[in-house]
């Protein structure tokens, strides 16, 4: 491993927003974040960020983008028309 780093995790951004851990970047793979604790996570690259600029960054991007999918679910439903079938 290498030296112990802060970086900002957007993996649940939308849902427990932004935080900031301790972990170290893995030696063999370089996109991959271990952080130790109580559990061990691991965290790809994407949902980790050097900078907290970075990390608000990615969050809005993934917030404007569930914004785009709930408003095409919202269109769908709205289209939605119902009909009673006779009995069969």
């Amino acid at each position: 491993m290498t030296d112990t780093i802060t970086v900002w995790i957007t993996k649940y951004a939308l849902t427990m927003g932004i935080y900031k851990v301790q972990g170290e970047v893995d030696e063999k793979y370089p996109d991959m974040l271990i952080v130790s604790g109580k559990v061990r996570d691991i965290y790809h690259n994407g949902h980790w960020h050097r900078t907290p600029e970075m990390a608000i960054a990615k969050a809005q991007k993934m917030r404007n983008a569930k914004i785009k999918s709930l408003r095409k679910m919202l269109d769908k439903l709205e289209a939605m028309t119902f009909e009673v079938y006779p009995d069969v």
